[in-house]
């Protein structure tokens, strides 16, 4: 015993020794295994046995029968024992069964168990969606009674409460309150955002579109900040809507938009004075590179706000002066409100985020964690975890930052690109190393997720069949050193200040899939970012993806990378479309269309500082059978970017290279595809981008050829451009899949569908053969079955794809249509979840529909006509919608949406169980 001890107390202080242990543990598994079943006992033969209980009110000398559960994971290896690489805890082979309930508590735990009897924690039979990890508490529980007070601004209406734990996020029954800010904002960042005249669209002034509101516009020349390397870190701004206030009393905060070395950075630090006019603000160690102003950023080639002005926004109790608002003083422990007028927080169900995590695995091997809903808490793994498995869990407010417990360290998206960790303890950030995350929704996340991998494990990083959605600082994703990954079938919107998935530095040279996720509404406050970003790593190819509607590039893949495949993508009004740099790329099969700038698809031969080519790129990539509008080069001695017409195209501004085709539209492309607004990226009957054919190199076309045999099915003689094949019998979709149909095709709510349309959906999973029901109301698709005549319906039919052709069903413009998918999988039918709509005709003004807003326009006229189409009437949903019950002869479920929406996010109490969908294998 004593040497075991000293062996695993050697193993947690270096990490050679672990591996050692590791190598060790392999050599002797058959020995560990009988050891491993003499300790936790001869159970296998009682089924009984191989669980252990949880419930919410477990005792605490409890042993874990369903008798008498344990009362939290902690407490059941406080009694059974954690174990070791040696000593295996009885909770290993085992399953934890949780009773329904909401448990308010943190675990931070540690169980190393082997591959072959992992630990799995998930809800008894029968309370799945119904047990819930919540990282909040009743203001009532840990307070005083609240009582009246001044507001920061000296008005009336406020109330105070003295608390025994710190609080950091505050709710209002489901409804989050604002942390006390100057200026203000009507809409917060968790707040849907409204089905607009063009598009779905940020709220006015909201906490997304600070070209309105939110954000002080300094006066440049008045703001100075102390040089590099000075003695202090302090730096002062002046602006009069500043007088009249105190900002630095009940430490207050605030955040710059700085001039950066290579973007402008959003900075938090604390204020330290206040008089007047003028704030004094510690920036720390958060800034590594100072200037005196905007000139003197330009003039030492730093990056500046795109909309070329610096900007302030300041979190303080001073600017608590409106409803929904609160400020917490950690010194003096109390806690300020201002609900709505007339309103008494004593008599409101008000709470307050406590805690971070409801489960940290520390240093865990193969745990399974599944099934449950978390709310202002989430659950990760840390230290050297290996083999952790995270599926099925619902996060609503996992993480939020720790400013009001003043804690300033570096968010995610400040790290410089070249680093291998990010600065800055993160201790609110989902950051997690070999964690499998599966089949996982992820809202409303102050920072977002991290993923690394561990060098002792071979496992890749996995991330699939995930949403995550709202995310306002950081990447939504990022991956770090993973020895290869999985990112498939996922999807990502809704980001304030940065990208969707960031894949950096693999360990080995192990192949990566990036497929299948649909990303959109990216980095509304304009920062360089992407929908998908590859650095410094090979053999990392991306397919399959759809990328729109962001302020970031669609695919952008940089310096140090090679030997990738970059195909089957559409990227459709973003910032820019895709940008490859690298060498020994293939660029094939991609649709990308209406980037700003024109920039469809850049392959840059060179990086060049200083009109010098530093690096080259691209010498031996090849790039064929696009459909764009534009190849752009960034050669230096390229003034415009490249257009580049029907023929063979480059990798060299002055020269035309052997190999490729790009097909060029004259115009936008409306006439070439079939319904871009609506998500229809087919090509049109007749259009010249049909059978196009591929390489002319004989010496390479044979075996470029049978490569793309393997991703693509040719219909017709030749090859056809874009991502996808004219007259194929499937439609691929991406996106999180499910046990019914989803991610319709036309969207949900469109209303400028075009006539002659095609129904397409993601198929089911699993499911050999689709249902399909049209019908002029929702009423009548809900209840349609099959063998329903034409008198009832005016579309039914089972088809064998995720396709089903309208021709013959006499739609006609200006009406609105209903129709249902059912999935079918071995004579099994599962109902489709609700029923979509959409109206033929319309005006298809330029947008994609209802997913997400147009990009944010640089130029001042530009942005002056996109804030004006926010000021058109919203545009009507479906009608027919609010008076459909989803009910036939009172037997069907009411109809839940499977697209991934903001909800207004749901109260910690018991639901019924959502069916959750099967892991997705990604294709060959």
């Amino acid at each position: 015993k004593a040497t075991v001890s000293v062996l695993n107390w050697f193993s947690i202080t270096t990490g050679l020794a672990r591996a050692f242990l590791i190598r060790t543990q392999t050599m002797c598994r058959v020995a560990l295994v009988a050891a491993a079943l003499l300790l936790v006992g001869a159970h296998a033969d009682d089924s009984d046995d191989a669980y252990y209980y949880m419930a919410v009110d477990g005792a605490a000398d409890a042993d874990g029968t369903k008798a008498n559960p344990f009362g939290s994971l902690a407490a059941a290896l406080s009694k059974l024992g954690e174990g070791d690489l040696w000593n295996r805890s009885p909770l290993c082979g085992k399953t934890l069964k949780v009773a329904a309930g909401v448990y308010v508590q943190e675990n931070d735990v540690s169980l190393q168990c082997r591959s072959d009897a992992p630990f799995t924690m998930e809800p008894m039979d029968g309370a799945e969606g119904q047990v819930v990890f919540s990282g909040r508490e009743p203001i009532k529980s840990i307070g005083s009674p609240w009582t009246e007070v001044r507001c920061g601004d000296g008005s009336e209406g406020c109330w105070k409460t003295s608390v025994t734990k710190p609080v950091r996020q505050l709710w209002n029954g489901e409804e989050l309150q604002t942390v006390a800010r100057h200026p203000n904002v009507d809409h917060d960042w968790a707040d849907p955002w409204p089905l607009g005249a063009t598009a779905a669209v940020p709220p006015r002034c909201s906490f997304y579109n600070e070209h309105e509101c939110g954000w002080t516009i300094l006066d440049t020349d008045a703001t100075a900040f102390d040089g590099k390397g000075a003695a202090t870190s302090r730096g002062k701004f002046s602006d009069t809507s500043f007088n009249g206030r105190d900002f630095a009393t009940r430490g207050g905060h605030v955040w710059t938009r700085l001039c950066g070395a290579r973007a402008p950075r959003f900075i938090p630090g604390p204020i330290v004075a206040h008089t007047g006019a003028e704030v004094t603000w510690d920036y720390g160690a958060n800034v590594k590179e100072v200037y005196s102003g905007m000139s003197d950023c330009a003039k030492k080639g730093g990056n500046i706000s795109p909309i070329g002005q610096q900007r302030v926004m300041i979190e303080a109790f001073g600017a608590l002066d409106r409803a929904r608002e609160f400020w917490y003083d950690k010194e003096a422990k109390e806690l300020f409100f201002r609900p709505a007028a007339g309103e008494d927080p004593n008599d409101l169900p008000i709470t307050g985020k406590t805690m971070d995590w409801a489960l940290q695995c520390r240093d865990c091997q193969h745990v399974v964690y599944r099934g449950f809903r978390h709310v202002g808490t989430g659950a990760k793994g840390a230290g050297s975890a290996d083999g952790v498995t995270i599926r099925e869990n619902e996060f609503l407010y996992p993480t939020f930052n720790r400013l009001l417990l003043g804690e300033y360290e570096l968010l995610a998206e400040d790290a410089e690109a070249g680093d291998d960790e990010e600065p800055g303890s993160q201790a609110y950030a989902f950051r997690t190393p070999a964690v499998a995350y599966v089949d996982n929704t992820f809202r409303y996340l102050d920072g977002g997720l991290h993923i690394s991998g561990n060098s002792l494990s071979s496992d890749p990083c996995v991330f699939e069949n995930n949403i995550v959605d709202t995310v306002i600082y950081g990447k939504a994703v990022t991956f770090n050193m993973c020895r290869g990954a999985r990112i498939t079938y996922n999807a990502i919107r809704l980001t304030q200040r940065a990208g969707g998935i960031r894949f950096r530095k693999p360990l080995g040279s192990a192949t990566s899939e990036i497929a299948y996720n649909r990303i959109s509404e990216l980095s509304c406050a304009r920062v360089d970012a992407s929908g998908v970003q590859v650095v410094g790593a090979e053999n990392v190819n991306a397919h399959h993806n759809w990328m729109w509607n962001s302020n970031t590039k669609g695919l952008r893949y940089d310096s140090g990378v090679e030997s990738c495949s970059v195909h089957h993508n559409v990227m459709i009004n973003n910032e820019n479309g895709l940008m490859v740099k690298g060498e020994y790329m293939k660029t094939y099969f991609n649709t990308v269309l209406s980037n700003s700038d024109y920039k469809d698809i850049q392959i840059p031969d060179c990086e060049t500082r200083g009109g010098v080519c530093v690096e080259q790129f691209n010498q031996r990539s090849e790039t064929y059978n696009n459909f764009a509008r534009q190849l752009a080069i960034s050669k230096g001695s390229c003034k415009k970017l490249l257009r580049v017409g029907y023929g063979d195209n480059h990798n060299g501004c002055d020269e035309i290279g052997e190999k490729g085709r790009m097909w060029k539209l004259d115009k936008w492309g409306e006439n070439a595809l079939r319904d871009v607004y609506n998500f229809d990226f087919r090509l049109r009957d007749g259009t010249a981008a049909i059978d196009i054919d591929g390489p002319r190199d004989a010496s390479t076309a044979a075996a470029d050829m049978s490569v793309w045999a393997g991703v693509r099915t040719k219909v017709g003689e030749l090859y056809d451009a874009g991502a996808y094949e004219h007259g194929a019998d499937e439609y691929w979709i991406p996106g999180p899949r499910a046990k019914h149909a989803s991610w319709p095709v036309p969207p949900m709510h469109a209303d400028s569908a075009q006539a002659d349309l095609d129904l397409m959906w993601a198929e089911g999973a699993g499911a050999d053969s689709h249902d399909v029901y049209l019908a002029k109301d929702a009423q009548t698709a809900w209840c349609a079955q099959r063998g329903d005549s034409s008198d009832t319906v005016l579309y039914s039919g089972r088809v064998s794809g995720n396709t089903a052709s309208l021709a013959g069903a006499g739609l006609k413009d200006g009406e609105w249509y209903y129709w249902r998918v059912d999935a079918v999988s071995g004579g099994q039918t599962t109902k489709g979840s609700e029923v979509w709509c959409f109206k033929t005709g319309g005006d298809p003004a330029f947008r994609l529909p209802v997913e997400g807003p147009p990009y944010w326009p640089l130029e001042e006229e530009d942005r002056q006509d996109f804030l004006a189409t926010l000021a058109l009437p919203a545009r009507e949903p479906c009608p027919g919608l609010d008076s459909y019950k989803g009910t036939c002869s009172g037997a069907a479920p009411t109809p839940q949406p499977p697209t991934p929406q903001p909800p207004t996010p749901q109260p910690p109490t018991p639901q019924p169980p959502t069916p959750q969908p099967p892991t997705p294998q990604p294709p060959t």
